[in-house]
């Protein structure tokens, strides 16, 4: 990482440092709340008002917009660092409206969801916190008026409230900038700039057909809506003598989503589980607000039927009927697409989608991402990091036979790339898809064939040879078995989501055929005990209430599912035994990190190593220097419970497969940060990123090549997983979707 960091450097010096914050018109009906970033400052009625500017450890000045372009002309950007509390507004106002590119962007905002996860993130909070004072007053004065509507007197009031707005920010970046390390500061510059420097072209016209997709996938939504209301036994259906009209598609669906009840019990019957939360009193309730961690879940759900509810839920609530493509829509029609993306905005310091847009979950083959396009004259390379979770959980668990089953399939596939590379070069040029296909039946009558670990691993479960091509359900549900079951996943969790159709992949129903092949007892199942204490009860009652809450199958057909279920489930845990210790370390690490601090301890003293971890009060410390915190953390009646969401006032439940299955995550976030930024210390434009994928933008005429030094990258892990198998796929083209 020292190599990658010195190359940043050197091809961004930096002299300079500027804190600003930028002061504009907003009103009732034209602000933040009302529009994105991106369409309120492209925005015809957008004005700034005045520019509060500080220069390094000086005194901040308020400009006038137009002292300002004078006073810029006096710096090279390109080595000014900037630094803004929310960076996406300011440095985008400063690319938009001025044309200015500063040569590194800092956020104090982004470096305060790293060291200050689940707390308040205000400029005053965090002043507060850092003894540097709060905000001033004074904004509300100016509501709704330009800057001709203003006196002298109210325009220097408004100064100097935004002067004291630029002395926290600056105060705080000295504050924080100690805590974060350096790789960091770099992930954050690299974060702003994809959305404050846009490079994408959106092709409207297939955005409109993803417009018109959308809008029939919600009718098809409310119409499942309405027929779940339909078999619902809590609904009151109307009396033969009732005045009233029927209500509407439209009436019956709001009514489901704006009850919590129905909500849940529509999310269970298509196999997803309602999240939860806790209130004040230790009670167990739905968390379905908008700034809910379970509810961001929903919204970035891969099941597009789980997303569009979650939308549908939120717009209910807030009377927001705009949708994600609506606003793409009108994002390309105003200039290049800007990705917003919000650092460290996952609890587990993944990114997560901002600005009432998400990059995060532009589903595979869909037309979001057709419609994503490279400048003319450039190529998009996108570099995805193959089964990244699944490795890291088989390597913190030390699996031994998982790690040894991705080494042998990523020979494999090297062994197959090569020949089939040879075979092209024999060629002499790009195959069509029959001569690669053609290529691809010789290699494999020689013998010669790529690795799927998904379909090793099914091979284990099945009993049976297993391949993508050939028994394609048993690969999609040994894939499901691994990135499900890894976590802790129970069986009827389990069951209900192979009906629903699990991770993307076709519904599955398991049936006597499937019983009798892998020799299940579906009568010694439905008579054994399931769960603990006051609730335990046997698994016939289990499905009783999957049937109670929505599954539409008859008891018997259900019964059997479950089993067969169960058996797998099983399969898995027994076939890795140790990520299911894993499992019950992590419910002791809990223990250990929720102990209250003794007299004289400091918070950040470690109390036990975990792997590669440092186990501190409330917190784990990750080899990358960032703390995967939980605050409050503490035992609760149900478990152990953390503040979480935007707010930092939400109780979170945490468990010893839930806690594993953060760290896998925020392991592997690291890991792809680190090869993102080694992209970057090539040269390379970093355009976007989702949880395990990076998109660059390089000149047509060098797309194959930078790809090939990208993958080299991304199969190369860091110093401190040195033995972690990894390897990596990729595609050069002019869009997102054909890359």
């Amino acid at each position: 990482m020292n190599d990658t960091l010195a190359k940043l450097r050197a091809l961004h010096p930096v002299d300079t440092i500027i804190h600003l914050d930028w002061e504009a018109f907003y009103s009732s009906d034209f602000s933040l709340s009302k529009l994105t970033t991106e369409a309120y400052v492209r925005d015809p009625r957008f004005e700034p008002i005045g520019v509060g500017v500080q220069v390094g450890k000086g005194e901040p000045v308020w400009l006038e917009e137009w002292d300002f372009r004078a006073w810029a002309k006096s710096f090279d950007w390109s080595r000014v660092a900037v630094n803004a509390h929310h960076a996406q507004l300011d440095a985008f106002i400063l690319g938009e409206r001025y044309g200015i590119q500063p040569g590194f962007l800092c956020c104090t905002l982004s470096m305060a969801r790293a060291l200050h996860s689940g707390e308040d993130l205000d400029l005053s909070s965090l002043g507060q916190r850092y003894g540097l004072g709060s905000k001033s007053e004074g904004l509300a004065e100016v509501k709704g008026k330009r800057r001709s509507d203003m006196t002298q007197a109210e325009w220097l009031r408004f100064g100097e409230y935004c002067k004291q707005d630029v002395r926290l920010g600056a105060g705080l970046f000295y504050a924080m900038r100690p805590k974060l390390p350096a790789a960091e500061l770099w992930l954050i510059d690299t974060t702003v700039r994809m959305f404050t420097q846009p490079v994408f072209e959106g092709d409207r016209a297939v955005l409109d057909v993803a417009l018109a997709d959308e809008k029939q996938k919600k009718r098809e939504t409310i119409a499942r809506i309405v027929e779940w209301a339909g078999s619902d036994p809590a609904a009151k259906p109307r009396g033969p003598r009732s005045r009233k009209p029927p209500p509407t598609p439209e009436e019956i669906a709001k009514k489901v989503l704006g009850s919590s009840d129905k909500l849940a019990a529509l999310l269970m019957s298509l196999g997803e589980h309602p999240p939860t939360k806790f209130n004040d009193k230790g009670e167990t309730i739905y968390a379905f607000a908008k700034d809910d961690p379970g509810m961001q879940e929903l919204l970035e759900s891969p099941r597009e039927e789980i997303r569009l509810i979650a939308e549908a839920r939120i717009s209910v609530k807030s009377n927001v009927d705009e949708t994600r493509i609506t606003r793409m829509v009108g994002m390309a029609s105003r200039g290049r697409m800007a990705a917003y993306l919000k650092y460290c905005g996952a609890h587990t310091n993944r990114w997560s989608g901002g600005d009432k847009t998400n990059w995060q979950n532009f589903r595979r083959g869909g037309q979001l991402r057709a419609a994503i396009l490279a400048p003319a004259l450039q190529t998009l390379d996108v570099v995805d990091s193959g089964q990244i979770e699944a490795r890291v959980a088989a390597w913190f668990a030390k699996e031994s036979g998982l790690l040894a089953s991705f080494k042998r399939n990523d020979e494999k596939t090297l062994v197959y790339d090569a020949a089939f590379a040879e075979r092209v070069r024999a060629l002499g040029h790009e195959p069509t898809k029959a001569e690669a296909k053609a290529i691809g039946r010789e290699l494999a009558e020689a013998g010669i064939e790529t690795g799927d670990f998904y379909s090793d691993e099914g091979s284990k479960f099945f009993l049976m040879r297993v391949s993508k091509s050939e028994t394609p359900t048993e690969r999609q549900l040994s894939k499901n078995m691994i990135l499900g079951l890894g976590f802790g996943m129970g069986v009827f969790t389990f069951a209900t989501n192979l009906l629903a159709g699990m991770l993307g992949s076709d519904p599955v129903q398991f049936g006597l055929v499937e019983a009798s092949k892998f020799g299940v007892d579906v009568g010694a199942f439905e008579v054994r005990k399931y769960g603990w204490g006051d609730e335990a009860g046997t698994c016939a009652d289990q499905v009783r209430q999957l049937i109670e809450n929505g599954a539409r199958l008859p008891y018997d057909a259900l019964l059997i599912h479950c089993a067969v279920a169960d058996h797998f489930t099983r399969r898995y845990r027994d076939s890795n035994k140790r990520i299911a210790q894993c499992w019950r370390s992590c419910e002791q690490v809990l223990g250990v990190m929720a102990r209250p601090l003794e007299e004289g301890e400091s918070p950040d003293a470690v109390r036990m190593e975990f792997g590669c971890l440092k186990v501190i009060h409330r917190g784990l410390v990750k080899p990358s220097g960032l703390v995967l915190r939980y605050p409050g953390l503490r035992k609760a009646s149900g478990g152990y419970v953390y503040k979480g969401g935007d707010s930092g006032r939400e109780w979170v439940g945490i468990y010893g497969g839930k806690l594993f299955e953060n760290i896998v995550q925020s392991l592997a976030r690291d890991i792809v940060a680190e090869q993102m930024l080694r992209i970057r210390a090539d040269g390379h434009r970093v355009a976007m990123c989702t949880h395990d994928e990076v998109v660059a933008v390089v000149p047509e005429e060098l797309g194959q090549q930078v790809l090939d030094q990208a993958l080299a990258h991304f199969r190369k892990p860091p110093d401190w997983c040195a033995d972690l198998p990894l390897n990596a796929e990729g595609g050069t083209g002019r869009s997102y979707g054909a890359c």
